[in-house]
């Protein structure tokens, strides 16, 4: 090689190692930057000359190049900010935003995320975040295609109860408070219903029934399908105890003045839903339940108990009592639908036993509560070999009655107060109403090539031929890392060791300066030959 051409490795040196400043002066502006991934360069020697020395062959290098820049890709500290919004992915995986405007998808690491006036979740450049809207189920978090995350309602829509549940335990020891007027003939000691015998809707609206005359009650609000609340209560009255077994009644009512049913209008059972009884071995356990709601047939008399049926089930095998609390016009018993096609509030009640085929499972499916009455040799009661009971299911021991559950299913509309995120990556919004909403799942892309990724400005990435394509999931699948929430993943820029290797770069930028000056060197003494 000649001294000339040694000045043209010094310059190839000069020019790697400005290379590899520009890329350290990169990282070290880019300390603080949200979700920053260090670049890395590594250098290649270039082609080689041969030469003859006599009896061998040498080889004389022409100077460097850089081979290639990596990205390194390891994770970043974490900074634990005030924004719930403020989101970074622990592992694996990248955030995917679109731009609304061309329709480009871009990755990134960085997740400082906000709500933008029209309700879509951006990023700071306003490029929209990509996710499904959320279906939380047991095989899937999401539901529907991919795309934007937008929060286009702060209102929880109100939803009517549907089922009503009430674990408790009725009292061994309590007494039979209310026994019919005339004790009847036969059989001896029948006293069903009295309880229901005793509600009077018309003479005392406000107090339909004493407190005199039932043994226990429980009572709690259920929602119609605006959203409004209405107190339903259960009493409960012991109807007698013979051969060692336990007979309880019950009515289910509600305030008489809401009880919206045409045929109750001028009725004194007004506000009555339903009325069954319950009974228990001498262990206290729960056998066997009976359920009876007015079927809007025979007399039309609501007074009247050959008008009330056993109840319907639901899909659950519960049986179900009808609420007009909504003023459906038309609307008396669960068969009844409205001029418009509505249905009225149909409420399941749970003691904890069931039909397991959710079907009319009573031994004789026809039987009046005045048949039940007249002869309780035959109580229309669940089929035996069709109970389905589980541990929460009403019991009779010998301790002071008491609810040890209860609870339903419905309720109000509410205002969102709260937004929160998992490690799913599921977004959620806590209302007013005290609901907690499952609204969007973000979406995760990963790459079989991360280093094969395009670094375009503005922590974002886009996908290449070398990156491969996108492998998009939820978080927490997979390979994908979770998603941390009011958190901000920081540069993983490590300070010392760029300053270091600033140091090595400056010093091997002027020893490829020395090559040159020293090349001039020789030159301008070849040129002094010729004095």
């Amino acid at each position: 090689m000649s001294v000339m051409g040694s000045m043209y490795t010094g310059i190839s040196g000069l020019t790697t190692h400005a290379e590899r400043m520009s890329v350290l002066g990169n990282n070290l502006a880019n300390t603080s930057t949200v979700g920053f991934k260090s670049g890395s360069v590594q250098f290649e020697d270039l082609f080689y000359s041969s030469r003859t020395l006599g009896a061998s062959v040498g080889q004389v290098g022409h100077g460097s190049r850089v081979s290639s820049i990596y990205q390194d890709f390891s994770q970043g500290a974490y900074e634990n900010t005030g924004s719930v919004t403020d989101l970074a992915i622990g592992g694996r995986g990248f955030f995917m935003v679109k731009d609304s405007v061309n329709g480009t998808e871009y990755v990134t690491r960085a997740g400082n995320f906000n709500f933008n006036k029209e309700g879509f979740l951006v990023n700071p450049q306003g490029l929209r975040v990509q996710g499904w809207k959320a279906g939380v189920t047991e095989a899937s978090l999401t539901q529907g295609p991919i795309g934007d995350l937008q929060l286009d309602t702060f209102q929880s829509e109100p939803k009517e109860t549907s089922i009503m549940s009430l674990s408790l335990n009725l009292s061994n020891k309590a007494v039979d408070k209310t026994t019919p007027a005339v004790p009847p003939v036969a059989p001896a000691g029948t006293d069903l219903f009295a309880l229901f015998t005793k509600w009077d809707a018309t003479t005392s609206p406000k107090e339909p029934i004493g407190d005199d005359t039932y043994s226990y009650q429980k009572t709690m609000n259920v929602f119609d399908k605006s959203g409004s609340a209405h107190e339903v209560t259960v009493y409960f009255d012991k109807a007698r105890d013979e051969t060692g077994k336990v007979t309880w009644e019950y009515i289910v009512a509600a305030d008489p003045s809401e009880d919206e049913r045409p045929d109750f209008a001028s009725a004194d059972k007004k506000g009555v839903l339903m009325a069954g009884t319950m009974s228990f071995n001498s262990a206290g356990a729960m056998e066997n339940m009976s359920a009876y709601t007015y079927q809007h047939v025979g007399s039309f008399d609501p007074d009247d108990k050959a008008c009330w049926l056993p109840a319907e089930f639901d899909e659950n095998g519960f049986p179900i009592f009808t609420a007009n609390f909504s003023g459906l016009a038309g609307v008396n018993d669960t068969n009844d639908v409205s001029a418009t096609g509505e249905k009225p509030e149909r409420i399941a009640l749970d003691f904890g036993m069931s039909s397991k085929s959710a079907a009319m499972a009573y031994v004789n499916a026809t039987q009046t509560m005045a048949d039940t009455e007249a002869d309780d040799a035959d109580l229309a009661s669940i089929a035996a070999a069709d109970i389905n009971k589980t541990k929460k299911a009403a019991t009779s021991y010998d301790i002071a009655s008491t609810t040890n559950s209860m609870n339903q299913d419905g309720y109000t509309a509410g205002f969102l107060q709260e937004i929160t995120v998992d490690r799913n990556g599921v977004v959620s919004g806590r209302y007013s109403n005290g609901r907690k909403e499952e609204l969007f799942v973000l979406g995760i892309s990963d790459f079989a090539n991360e280093q094969g990724l395009n670094l375009v400005g503005g922590n974002l990435y886009t996908a290449s031929s070398s990156s491969g394509q996108a492998n998009v999931s939820t978080a927490n699948t997979g390979r994908v890392g979770n998603v941390s929430s009011n958190t901000l993943e920081l540069s993983n820029v490590d300070m010392s060791r760029q300053m270091v290797k600033l140091i090595t770069t400056q010093r091997g930028y002027q020893s490829n300066s020395k090559v040159i000056t020293t090349s001039d060197e020789m030159l301008q003494e070849a040129i002094n030959l010729k004095r």
